[in-house]
C-alpha cells in the first residue's frame, strides 16, 4: 500500500502542479509538497521498510510501528497541503509537519536499527 500510495501522491501532486499553472498559483506549491512529501516520502519509507525486512531475513509484513510511521508521513503531507491551501496558518502547520515527518523516519530507524546492527551467522540475500 505504501508503494501504491507513493505513486498516487506523485500523480495527485502533478495534477495540482498543473492546475496551479492554469489557476491559483498556490496550487503549484501544494503540488510540489504532495509530490515530494507524499510521492517521494512514501516511496522511500515503503522501500526502506520492505528492503529492511528482506535484507534482515524477516518475512514481509509491516509492524504496527511502521504503520504508524507511514501514518505520520501522511499527516505531515496533509498539514503542508492544508497550510498551502490556506486552511491553516503556515507557522504551526509547518512546525507540526516537520515534527511528524522526522518522527516517521525516526520510528523506522528505531524499528530497523537492531536487525541491521546485529551480526548474523547466516548470510541473508545477495549483496547488491
Amino acid at each position: 500500500m505504501a508503494l501504491a500510495g507513493s505513486a498516487a501522491f506523485a500523480g495527485i501532486g502533478l495534477v495540482l502542479l498543473g492546475a496551479g499553472h492554469l489557476g491559483p498559483s498556490q496550487l503549484q506549491l501544494v503540488g510540489l509538497h504532495v509530490i515530494a512529501m507524499g510521492g517521494l516520502g512514501f516511496g522511500v519509507l515503503g522501500v526502506f521498510a520492505i528492503a529492511g525486512r528482506l535484507h534482515t531475513g524477516q518475512d514481509l509484513g509491516l509492524s504496527r510501528s511502521v504503520g504508524l510511521a507511514l501514518t505520520l508521513a501522511l499527516f505531515a503531507m496533509a498539514l503542508r497541503a492544508a497550510s498551502g491551501l490556506g486552511f491553516m496558518p503556515p507557522g504551526p502547520a509547518h512546525g507540526w509537519a516537520a515534527l511528524a515527518w522526522a518522527a516517521a523516519f525516526l520510528i523506522w530507524l528505531r524499528e530497523y536499527w537492531p536487525p541491521f546492527s546485529t551480526p548474523s551467522d547466516q548470510p541473508v540475500g545477495s549483496p547488491i
